[in-house]
């Protein structure tokens, strides 16, 4: 799966996404694609609604995290946090394939 695919989809399912749903499938692609990912930690806060993405890798790339609290979508996340989510992965795919070349 490219990073295209994977941000597509992430798009498309946006307004019924889970928090455990984003994280399966960003594990998925990181084992998929040579652990990629594997060193961005997914942390929780003390609620256990808010789901901070730490790039271990390279610090200056943030985001602040996911609410996993979402009225409309119950159990479900916000879609401006799913877009946001998306320029992140975004960009630690871009820092991390510009390093391997």
């Amino acid at each position: 799966m490219e990073i295209e695919q994977l941000t597509q989809y992430l798009y498309s399912k946006k307004y019924k996404l889970r928090i455990n749903e984003i994280i399966c499938i960003i594990q998925k692609f990181s084992k998929a694609n040579d652990g990629i990912f594997d060193d961005i930690r997914i942390a929780t806060h003390k609620n256990h609604t808010v789901y901070t993405f730490v790039d271990l890798k390279h610090p200056d790339n943030k985001f602040s995290g996911i609410n996993a609290h979402n009225a409309g979508n119950s159990g479900g996340v916000f879609p401006a946090s799913v877009s946001q989510l998306i320029r992140f992965l975004n960009k630690a795919y871009d820092l991390r394939t510009k390093t391997r070349h």
